[in-house]
């Protein structure tokens, strides 16, 4: 039998099914975000992966175990916290809410309290330009979201002046005076609900009012005179906010989710209106997972008890050993087989406390966690994997370190050589077991250059003795011992 072996690459992705109850348009969303982050964790930039950590929340998976085999998108934020301007409310409110989502205490990321520092940006009684509304409404959201009271300066004064500047018609603006507009009235529900304003109070209903008025025939929920995915992702979140069910709320017989769900394209993403992707669709994404979910900002918080840590704290040192279980030989190259099971041992080390705590994270053949000093885990498939080691001392301070282990098949690669002979000549088949991972074949015959079996079998014509040489190589890159057969024609 001539065998000729034709590659593909085929990704094939597990993911979570979302909770939110039969709503696949949030589960292929989710794909969609997942499919386009990077190893860093990223999606597309800083600001667009905080909206979609708060949208991975929404759609009840944790963000801080979403990733596509690199980092998760949490690690990605904390990772690059330094990148935000901390004299701006509005990158502070959407890094805290992201926090929040992921059950992080905003008040101590690697050292740093973000929300005292959010707090401080308090001037007169607003956030930001004493002109804008829209700088006001997510600091409220955020500071709710770690549990700051509501009668909190903080909180309590920049609510009353977003209540002074609610427009006659029960909308709010961009900016004190602005003409009204869903999306901005829909922020300032949001932020109103979140500081405890009652969603039977007259402001809340009035505004209710507002968008109800604002919704186009088509069922959607306009911007600049026209539906589409971002205001309706909004305005959704703030109808659940206030108790309010979207899919009652009809206009020419569509609802406003029947708009957003029109707008989702193959991939999962959605656009910012038909045929129009708009400025950012991963933003029009993570706002319509968070709508479809049936949830509202924020979608997560975080209650735990805010510590001090000591200035002086030291990282802890990480280190670990790691061998074959059953074996008392230490690997240093972290190369094993797919039939070894592999214990991670660790040895951290505080200088000036002790380690408290520990985490192990296997990313890929699956994505598992552990919480123990010492783990033992094997990988059934070969690969080249990442392990991250984690600890955490007695002050909460913590420190990581990252291990690459190669799995390789446990047994080396072998092609065997058959010889059909003709008249005058004689062709050889190169064979390899069904099951045996073979990616390539390579020969040469009667010492020239070497030729890939994708090009055709070896073909011996003319009289004499001549030398076939050849080989194979495996998925991993592993090459088998080479071998030598004589022809005679």
């Amino acid at each position: 039998m001539l065998i000729i072996l034709v590659l593909a690459g085929l990704i094939f992705r597990v993911l979570p099914a979302s909770t939110a109850p039969g709503d696949p348009e949030v589960q292929d969303a989710i794909t969609y975000l997942r499919n386009n982050q990077d190893a860093a964790g990223s999606i597309n930039d800083f600001g667009t992966t905080c909206w979609a950590v708060m949208a991975i929340k929404a759609a009840n998976l944790d963000p801080n175990t979403f990733d596509s085999g690199g980092d998760s998108v949490t690690e990605y934020l904390v990772n690059n916290a330094g990148s935000i301007d901390r004299s701006d409310a509005s990158e502070l409110s959407r890094f805290i809410l992201a926090m929040s989502a992921s059950g992080l205490d905003s008040s101590d990321i690697d050292g740093y309290d973000y929300v005292a520092k959010l707090q401080s940006l308090v001037d007169s009684g607003q956030y930001g330009d004493p002109s804008w509304l829209f700088d006001d409404f997510w600091p409220v959201i955020a500071l709710r979201s770690v549990s700051t009271q509501a009668t909190d300066p903080s909180i309590a004064d920049p609510v009353n002046f977003i209540m002074t500047n609610q427009n006659p018609d029960g909308g709010w603006g961009w900016a004190v005076g602005a003409a009204s507009d869903v999306d901005d009235t829909a922020a300032a529900i949001m932020a109103l609900r979140a500081s405890g304003t009652s969603h039977t109070s007259t402001m809340i209903q009035n505004a209710l009012n507002y968008i109800r008025s604002q919704q186009m025939p088509d069922g959607g929920f306009p911007s600049w005179g026209a539906s589409n995915s971002d205001s309706d992702g909004w305005g959704i979140s703030a109808l659940y906010s206030s108790g309010e069910d979207p899919a009652t709320w009809l206009s020419g017989g569509n609802s406003p989710i029947d708009h957003l769900k029109s707008l989702q394209n193959l991939d999962g993403s959605f656009n910012w209106q038909p045929g129009a992707p708009g400025f950012n669709k991963y933003l029009s994404t993570s706002y319509a997972i968070v709508a479809l979910s049936g949830k509202h900002y924020p979608t997560g918080y975080y209650s735990g008890v805010t510590h001090v840590k000591d200035p002086n704290n030291s990282k802890p040192k990480v280190s670990c050993t790691v061998k074959i279980v059953g074996a008392s030989e230490v690997s240093s190259k972290l190369e094993f087989t797919n039939f070894d099971v592999i214990e991670f041992n660790g040895t951290s080390e505080d200088p000036d406390g002790r380690v408290k705590n520990y985490e192990w994270i296997f990313y890929g053949d699956p994505t598992v966690k552990y919480y123990t000093k010492s783990c033992t885990h094997q990988f059934t498939e070969p690969g080249r994997y990442l392990v991250r080691q984690r600890v955490w001392d007695n002050k909460g301070c913590r420190a990581q370190k990252d291990y690459f282990v190669t799995i390789d098949y446990g047994e080396s690669p072998d092609v065997t050589a058959a010889v059909y002979y003709f008249d005058g000549g004689a062709v050889v088949a190169l064979q390899t077991p069904e099951a045996s991972h073979v990616a390539e074949i390579w020969y040469t015959l009667d010492g020239g250059n070497p030729v890939n079996l994708l090009y055709g079998p070896p073909i011996v014509e003319g009289s004499g003795e001549h030398t076939l040489i050849f080989w194979c190589i495996d998925e991993n890159g592993n090459k088998s011992e080479s071998e030598e057969i004589k022809i005679t024609i």
